[in-house]
């Protein structure tokens, strides 16, 4: 019996050497390898020169978070509850192609704005999304930045998701004038910092033939905290669209806010979805008055991941959106109801027209 204990003393004590050794492995290589962005980087724009110009004074945009290509109908994740991390390799490839065949069916909007594009990630199968989409969209430019750059990522315990790339993409008919990453400065505790995005939104500047300018901000604000980043990084889009707008410029904010927006009302979508309230929601006194938000109020934008999506029992809501300056008409806005069938968030669509 004595001997049967000493064995499993041993036995316990290695294990706990390697569990160590393979904790601070991996806490090393996340310090090392941390991803620290400049708080303003310019980017780099790609894309045909196709010299097209602004001439009208009525523009579209659209905004979509694809979720990595990993995220549709028959998807739940452990972030949010669920199990899973990425989907079987055939069903990602058929996630794909139907994000990327409704992108090519865009190609006449203005501006796409999009979130979640993974570049050689583990749990998107190490495929260059951003590239694909280039190449779809070749009748716009295209901008990347990167809001998550973690070289292993622990998590799940029982399926770590591993190296993960991601960021945004900003998309327009029109060659930009300029495009930098802004980054949001507020971030998870140690050591979770390491393993989390480094969340942030693409300015984009584009000059129309009056000599005015339109500024686009494509953001993705931060989920699975208690509000307190949310309402730090709301501070900072804040800033920069109240400067712009003051300039005299035109100011186009979207993107996925992980947020609901003023004047969302769960009892207004009447689709049939259960719907949810994500707390804390923006204030109606965020923007000073004139400022006009654009969501479709009858259709949700996203969905909850505990489970696969099932019409009446998921819990929906809406948290993608647009917000633009008084020097804007609103002409119409949608929500493109997809059911959620290859993403876990629903395209959003906005027309606008110029004041000069």
């Amino acid at each position: 019996m004595d001997g049967f204990f000493h064995k499993f003393i041993i036995l316990i004590t290695v294990l706990l050497i390697v569990a160590f050794v393979v904790v601070f492995f991996v806490i090393v290589l996340a310090a090392v390898t941390n991803y620290h962005p400049e708080d303003i980087e310019e980017r780099e724009v790609f894309g045909k020169e196709n010299k097209i110009r602004m001439t009208g004074d009525e523009l579209n945009f659209m905004t979509w978070n694809i979720g990595y290509c990993g995220l549709g109908l028959e998807m739940n994740f452990f972030y949010d509850g669920g199990r899973m991390v990425r989907p079987d390799k055939q069903q990602y490839l058929k996630y794909q192609k139907g994000i990327q065949d409704y992108l090519r069916e865009q190609d006449t909007i203005d501006f796409i704005c999009i979130q979640e594009v993974d570049v050689y990630s583990k749990r998107s199968y190490f495929s260059d999304q951003w590239q694909w989409f280039l190449q779809n969209l070749e009748g716009h430019y295209g901008t990347f930045a990167f809001n998550y750059d973690v070289r292993f990522v622990p998590l799940p315990v029982w399926n770590p998701m591993g190296r993960v790339r991601s960021g945004l993409s900003t998309f327009s008919r029109y060659e930009p004038e300029s495009a930098e990453r802004y980054a949001f400065k507020g971030n998870y505790r140690w050591p979770m910092r390491w393993f989390m995005l480094d969340r942030c939104f693409i300015k984009s500047v584009f000059s129309l033939e009056s000599g005015r300018k339109l500024v686009l901000l494509n953001t993705h604000n931060s989920a699975f905290d208690d509000g307190s980043l949310r309402q730090e990084q709301l501070e900072v889009l804040r800033r920069v669209m109240i400067s712009e707008y003051e300039k005299g410029n035109f100011v186009v904010t979207c993107g996925d806010w992980n947020m609901n927006p003023p004047g969302f009302y769960a009892w207004k979508i009447h689709n049939g979805d259960m719907v949810k309230t994500v707390l804390p929601s923006i204030e109606n006194d965020y923007l000073p008055e004139g400022w006009k938000w654009a969501f479709d109020p009858k259709t949700p934008t996203n969905r909850e991941l505990i489970e696969s999506y099932l019409k009446t029992r998921t819990a929906t809501t809406i948290i993608d959106f647009f917000v633009f300056s008084p020097n804007m008409e609103l002409l119409e806005v949608h929500t493109g109801d997809l059911g959620f069938e290859d993403s876990d968030h629903n395209p959003v669509f906005l027309k606008v027209r110029l004041r000069e």
